[in-house]
């Protein structure tokens, strides 16, 4: 190789690429477990190949000898159920230059080995980054070279049945608690699976709100009551193999808290100016889960309500593992979407 300024290597190199190559297209049955269909991946090139398939696409660019880049592979699923992809494969296999040698020598892929992920159906899509390296030694033949890459994979059905639905979970409360204008509210919503199943499954639960009326002191009801609380959007990973609620296993921890808002002054001039909460508490949002049955919780808890210090539950620091007293609070029902 001529020997030459580095800045002026870099500029050279820069337009190296990549882009896929197609494959061959083939289809099973999942070894010792016939009611799981097991899926091919392949290049995006043979979208609308027909079979139990999955689409495999992406390039990069920016190559030079020592560089290494990031292959973003974007998997989508045209089935209509969902899949668990376990592998992805890249695998050089020409050049559009005779003299750059499409092998190790030239450019190094990596493959995916875990963990397994889920990509719902229907064309859903989800996209993972491999490695694609340059070795040091590569030769000024390949300057300026595409490299052709052929994708496959393997992936197998979700078992159990994805589905979104809307929810309502009340009336919850805790009693008629007592709290003044600004007292932090902390809300929480809990999931996890029926059973546990073996592949990773996802759950979201997105556009939700919590109502709660309020009362002043002297009984009557405010303007402004119910307060209606906005629930972040949540999104859930469940594990493989796991049954166990989450993010929180317990009604007192930090995680089990995702939302926490200050007690507008609904009761000013009224009464004492206090404020309560009889316990007439209704959730409401969308549930997304790429396989069900699974169940949904939600839990709250005012503090200074019940004597304590004005804590912001969400937040580790004032509510270190495995959570204070004062955030401690039962859950509501369990709903089965």
């Amino acid at each position: 190789m001529r020997a030459r300024p580095v800045s002026r290597r870099l500029a050279a190199w820069a337009a190296a690429a990549v882009v896929i190559a197609t494959g061959t297209v083939m289809t099973s049955q999942g070894a010792g477990a016939a009611h799981r269909q097991t899926y091919v991946g392949v290049p995006y090139e043979l979208a609308g190949t027909t079979g139990h398939v999955f689409y495999i696409s992406g390039d990069a660019t920016g190559l030079y000898p020592g560089a290494t880049v990031n292959l973003p592979l974007t998997v989508t699923n045209p089935n209509s159920a969902a899949i668990q992809v376990n592998s992805l494969t890249v695998s050089l296999s020409a050049t559009d230059h005779p003299a750059c040698v499409p092998d190790a020598t030239s450019l190094t892929t990596s493959d995916y080995a875990g963990p397994p992920f889920v990509v719902p159906g229907n064309n859903g899509q989800a996209t993972v980054a491999l490695p694609l390296t340059m070795p040091h030694g590569t030769g000024d033949a390949c300057q300026d070279t595409t490299f052709t890459l052929t994708y496959g994979g393997t992936a197998v059905s979700v078992e159990g049945t994805p589905g979104t639905k809307t929810v309502t979970i009340g009336r919850y409360g805790q009693g008629n608690r007592s709290f003044h204008p600004g007292s932090r509210i902390s809300i929480g919503v809990d999931v996890r699976l029926g059973s546990a199943a073996p592949y990773p499954v996802s759950i979201d639960v997105r556009n939700a709100t919590v109502t709660m009326p309020i009362r002043c002191s002297n009984g009557s009801t405010p303007a402004g009551s119910p307060l209606t609380v906005a629930v972040p959007d949540q999104h859930v990973s469940i594990p493989l193999n796991s049954k166990r609620w989450s993010p929180a296993t317990n009604g007192s921890v930090a995680a089990g808290y995702q939302v926490v808002v200050s007690a507008p002054n609904l009761c000013q001039g009224i009464g004492s100016g206090a404020l309560r909460n009889a316990g007439r508490d209704v959730f409401t949002g969308t549930v997304d889960a790429t396989d069900t049955p699974m169940f949904i919780k939600w839990h709250f808890a005012i503090p200074v309500g019940r004597g304590f210090a004005d804590v912001d539950c969400s937040n580790p620091a004032s509510n270190p593992d495995p959570g204070i007293r004062a955030c401690r609070a039962g859950w509501s029902k369990r709903v089965d979407p």
